[in-house]
């Protein structure tokens, strides 16, 4: 299920303004994507995603996997066909996904060859750098 709507600034719920102006603010505060802080006299929105944890968790220890495949073939370079026949155990989001992700964000090269792309592993990938 997927949900559209248009960033716009909704009043306060203590605002004066007539209820069909509140009313979209109510669905997304329902499906707990909209979240409402009070602090003192300051009423502030907070926008959340249901259930982000189970693909923030999935990612890191997919990419970490990944990488670890990646650091323990010979000369830390591999086929990427080769990295695609490999099975992950630690993620949902599949092979393909982790492997755009990782040239993605530069912490492998990506070169051609006749047998088809290789991915090496960067020299200061061990450092990751922090954007």
């Amino acid at each position: 299920m997927s949900f559209e709507f248009n960033l716009v600034f909704f009043p306060s719920p203590t605002s004066s303004l007539p209820l069909p102006t509140l009313l979209p603010h109510r669905t997304l505060v329902n499906r707990g994507v909209l979240l409402v802080r009070d602090v003192g006299k300051a009423c502030s929105w907070w926008f959340a995603i249901p259930a982000v944890s189970t693909f923030t968790r999935s990612y890191t220890k997919g990419r970490a996997m990944v990488q670890q495949m990646i650091k323990r073939s010979k000369y830390k370079e591999i086929l990427q066909r080769d990295l695609e026949s490999r099975r992950l155990t630690v993620s949902q989001l599949g092979m393909e996904y982790h492997i755009h992700d990782i040239i993605g964000a530069e912490l492998v090269e990506c070169m051609r060859t006749t047998s088809g792309p290789l991915l090496r592993l960067n020299e200061d990938t061990g450092k990751q750098r922090r954007r």
